[in-house]
């Protein structure tokens, strides 16, 4: 047992659940994505073309692999690829951002307590498992990765009761209770140095059911972890130079900040009806972050037309420049197979394309007799060469 009388081993066991927590959260990523990553991805491109299964779809892939941030990442290359729809891909981020709050809603109702058995299931699980039931071992390392996880939590909270007692705690939260928006932006801070809203949220949760922050301060931790999710997100479709995915990442983060908004106006009469819910200050804070996503699902997926039609409207095409290389190839894409696969789909159509040029082209040529026609279809010639060598 940890003396939580001596400072300096409370913020020692703090610091290792901490990044206990990290370090699991990133392992169950990794072991779903592995097991599933391909079937989910699958799924995904199959059901974009139903509302409220891509929707599900969005919930179901959050769930199995823990991290909207993750989710949102691999929709966003879906849509670079032309695999998903704009306004399909905007209905699974919803989905994807109710599916974080189904684990926090367990970690409210201390399930910390079965971290040791879920330890010992998901080990079992990996250790008896061999090369022909590969996805079943990786779903094991998943269920003990997530043992992790709850171990680390278990350390924050049994650190974070002396931490709740400590003058300096108070004089803190006293001074910051006045200012929501600077507790909002510490919970975006905190959602992106996670790189997960699930870590942030349930972090939040362990301080605040062990007193050391109150309802009003983790409601706003809680809406600025919500906007700092999509900033992974976002830098995958600024790093993709695809404007279709830069128009997916900006309908994410201006959801969550309009939403995140509104509530923080609102911070003190939801603060007060949370208050009346006959439950313990995690469970509410956990019940706020359900339906604080839940409404946002259902306020824009009636709109997702008309928000996927304003995205288009203010992030145009630039001017189509001619290029002589491959324009979608990108080798980051070769680690999801499906995206790849999309690009290499989208390059043989863009040379479909220039064939079909040079055959109109040839054509005018015998009916026109155009001087500069021949050396027009040399060049594009050369362009379908120099990809046709690029796509082998």
């Amino acid at each position: 047992m940890v003396n939580t009388n001596d400072p300096t081993r409370v913020l020692l066991l703090l610091f290792g659940g901490v990044m206990l927590l990290l370090y699991g959260v990133r392992l169950v990523t990794d072991a779903m994505e592995r097991a599933l990553g391909a079937r989910l991805r699958l799924a995904m491109m199959t059901l974009a073309k139903r509302p409220f299964a891509a929707f599900v779809t969005g919930v179901i892939t959050t769930v199995l692999t823990q991290s909207s941030s993750a989710t949102a990442s691999v929709l966003v290359g879906l849509v670079n690829a032309q695999l998903v729809p704009l306004t399909a891909a905007a209905i699974m981020l919803q989905g994807a951002a109710v599916g974080s709050t189904l684990v926090v809603q367990l970690l409210a109702f201390h399930i910390t307590d079965y971290a040791l058995e879920l330890l010992g299931l998901g080990a079992a699980v990996a250790i008896f498992t061999n090369r022909r039931t590969a996805a079943l071992r990786h779903i094991g390392r998943g269920v003990f990765s997530f043992g992790l996880v709850l171990v680390g939590l278990a350390m924050i909270d049994a650190s974070s009761a002396p931490i709740a007692t400590s003058p300096i705690t108070k004089a803190i939260l006293e001074a910051l209770s006045s200012s929501p928006l600077v507790l909002a932006l510490t919970g975006t801070l905190l959602a992106i140095a996670f790189i997960s809203s699930t870590a942030t949220i349930g972090l939040v949760l362990v301080l605040a059911a062990g007193g050391a922050v109150p309802l009003s301060a983790a409601l706003a931790i809680t809406l600025g972890a919500n906007i700092g999710t999509t900033i992974a997100p976002l830098l995958t479709a600024l790093n993709s130079g695809s404007i279709t995915g830069l128009r997916l990442a900006y309908i994410y983060v201006g959801t969550r900040l309009f939403g995140a908004t509104v509530a923080l106006v609102a911070l003190n009469p939801l603060t007060a009806l949370l208050s009346y819910v006959p439950f313990p200050i995690a469970a509410q804070v956990s019940f706020f972050h359900l339906g604080f996503n839940l409404l946002l699902a259902i306020f824009f997926a009636p709109l997702v037309n008309q928000i996927a039609h304003l995205a288009t409207t203010l992030v145009r095409e630039p001017p189509t420049v001619e290029q002589s290389g491959a324009r979608y190839l990108d080798s980051a894409a070769l680690p999801a197979p499906a995206v790849a696969l999309g690009l290499a789909m989208r390059e043989i159509l863009r040379m479909g394309d220039l064939a079909g040029e040079m055959l109109q082209l040839s054509i005018h040529a015998f009916e026109d007799g155009g001087k500069d026609i021949p050396k027009r279809i040399a060049q594009l010639d050369d362009h379908l060469d120099e990809l046709t060598y690029s796509l082998a």
